[in-house]
């Protein structure tokens, strides 16, 4: 890393608490904007009726940590059994870089959280990133799918470079108004039901460049003639991970259109 670029991320760390406590009430501002316009736009859509738009500002309110809650109870779950098989040495990151297909010098660096593992889509090349804590075959083989999706073009890599990133805005849309809306017209089951349908529909690129990226890791891992009780630790990692973007896809809409429904069968029933 650049001196400069050192100093910088350390000027960031040191003003981070900071940082993330006026994010936090800029984005409180934005979602209660984004409340009543949404709210508004269901109305005049016909989705909602104007005495039951009260309920959705209280609805994303209590879905926000909700949704936090879930994901750090699916990170918690997955972590239990990723990792679960051999660890990663030299030689077997060099075979499975020459299994995978990408480029030979595909750069693969250490990431700053122990815990995290990621592509970086930078140059023709992109670079890999490995936690301490996730240096393993099955993880590696994953962000070299990932690297290969980078490398090869196609639809693929136009998923991964652009849909994908902008998938967060059909997402948004599916929890601002999907999941409270079937929530308010037919109760906390189908708010519940119907957000995370509508969440997984929003969230596919992501999903699919995930599944496509596991695929390959597959492919990649069976090239090196694992044994079967490997190729099972492999798989369990591969698909713990995965659960963890399913989770995160269904359910902010999810939480948000069964708190509408809540919200709503609480108050009529008290009133």
């Amino acid at each position: 890393m650049a001196p400069a670029l050192r100093q910088a991320v350390s000027a960031w760390n040191q003003k981070e608490a900071g940082l993330v406590g006026t994010a936090a009430v800029i984005v409180g501002k934005a979602l209660a904007a984004a409340a009543v316009r949404g709210s508004n736009a269901m109305v005049r859509a016909g989705l909602v009726s104007p005495e039951d738009r009260k309920y959705i500002g209280p609805a994303i309110v209590a879905g926000l940590p909700a949704t936090l809650l879930g994901g750090y109870v699916a990170n918690r779950v997955a972590q239990r059994y990723l990792n679960s098989g051999e660890e990663l040495t030299p030689k077997k990151e060099e075979a499975l870089i020459r299994a995978s297909g990408v480029h030979k010098d595909t750069p693969v660096g250490v990431a700053d959280d122990s815990d995290d593992a990621y592509f970086e889509p930078t140059g023709p090349l992109g670079e890999i990133r490995l936690g301490q804590n996730m240096s393993h075959p099955a993880t590696l083989a994953h962000e070299l799918g990932h690297a290969s999706i980078h490398q090869g073009g196609g639809l693929s890599r136009v998923n991964q470079s652009w849909l994908r990133p902008l998938s967060f805005l059909p997402s948004a849309i599916a929890a601002g108004s999907v999941g409270p809306a079937a929530g308010l017209a037919w109760g906390p089951a189908a708010g519940l039901g119907l957000g995370a349908l509508a969440g997984v529909v929003a969230g596919a690129p992501t999903l699919i460049n995930e599944w496509q990226a596991s695929s390959r890791a597959k492919d990649t891992l069976k090239a090196l003639g694992p044994t079967p009780a490997q190729t099972k630790a492999n798989h369990r990692d591969l698909h713990s991970a995965f659960g963890t973007y399913l989770t995160g896809a269904a359910l902010p809409a999810a939480a948000i259109g069964l708190g509408a429904g809540l919200f709503k069968h609480f108050s009529k029933g008290s009133s």
